[in-house]
């Protein structure tokens, strides 16, 4: 009777301590079990707005999940339970206590919560990183746009020698095939200029003086 004693003391303990890792975590944390949510650290609290536990505690997981990502963590949570796997990082969005959606990072596992079976879902916002790829994007087309709308050919390349981009007026100057741009190989490109050139010796020395100087800029009829 002793050891069984201990033993449920030292359960209640262990438990204890691994509440107060979660409370105490910077990273938002959130226990879930049989569909609803049991728990929910500051941080995570703070990231979807809800002012303390009794505002979420007792609602379903999928009220803080956009309907988009239903089907994949119904999955995900049936492979925790049925396998008891950890789940590797993915990205979805969650519905905040007044109802916006933000995009998050999550990560999940299997654990005991008050000596039941429950899950673990540390998640991280990415919302500004989201917005900072979506503004990199439309930079970039507008980067494009402007290269496709000029008259010359042009090809930009990165310090290791990688093809970052080119307009389509160089394609049709010099006839590159796609297989070729494709594999992102200057040197390749350069190879299929050369056979097109009347001085591929004068061209190649004009490259590598642009290579060696990258302030430099030249301007050739060739």
């Amino acid at each position: 009777m002793k050891k069984k004693r201990e033993s449920g003391h030292s359960l209640q303990q262990a438990d204890v301590q691994y509440r107060r890792l979660v409370e105490l975590s910077p990273e938002p944390t959130a226990i879930h079990g049989e569909g609803r949510v049991l728990f929910v650290n500051s941080a995570g609290l703070k990231l979807i707005g809800a002012k303390n536990l009794n505002k979420v505690k007792g609602k379903t997981l999928l009220d803080f999940v956009h309907p988009d990502y239903h089907e994949s963590i119904k999955e995900r949570v049936r492979k925790m339970q049925d396998v008891g796997e950890t789940m590797p990082l993915i990205e979805e969005k969650f519905i905040c206590v007044d109802g916006t959606a933000i995009d998050v990072e999550v990560a999940a596992m299997p654990v005991t919560w008050e000596e039941k079976p429950a899950i673990q879902v540390v998640f991280r916002d990415m919302t500004e990183r989201k917005h900072a790829e979506e503004g990199l994007k439309r930079s970039l087309s507008l980067l494009q746009a402007t290269l496709d709308s000029t008259a010359d050919g042009i090809l930009v390349v990165n310090n290791e020698g990688k093809i970052e981009s080119y307009n389509q007026k160089f394609v049709e100057m010099w006839r590159i095939p796609s297989s070729i741009l494709t594999t992102r190989d200057d040197k390749k490109a350069l190879d299929f200029v050369l056979d097109q050139l009347k001085d591929p010796a004068a061209f190649i020395r004009k490259v590598e003086e642009l290579y060696a100087n990258l302030d430099a800029t030249s301007f050739d009829a060739l």
